[in-house]
């Protein structure tokens, strides 16, 4: 896909959510943007925390409210815990 933007790669991406639909969304959306690689999707927080833990990627797309490891419900919370940088 043909992009306008300067950056020299695309940015990698994970992008996780428990309502199937929404990741479809964002992924539809990333990569006709052209910047983003979808390199891994979750659908709770353990797939995310396994995607982490055997994917780099620059930016992760999350839904906030999904269940988790040990009753864990706030991902921000979560990456925190991680050492990611959440904005």
């Amino acid at each position: 896909m043909k992009s306008n933007s300067t950056i020299a790669r695309p940015l990698r991406a994970i992008i996780a959510d428990d309502h199937p639909a929404i990741v479809k969304g964002i992924q539809s959306y990333l990569e006709r943007d052209g910047n983003f690689y979808i390199v891994a999707t979750a659908s709770d927080m353990l797939q995310l925390a396994e995607a982490l833990d055997t994917t780099p990627c620059d930016y992760i797309f999350t839904d906030i409210g999904m269940q988790g490891i040990s009753g864990e419900s706030n991902a921000i919370a979560f990456l925190r815990r991680l050492s990611w940088q959440v904005a």
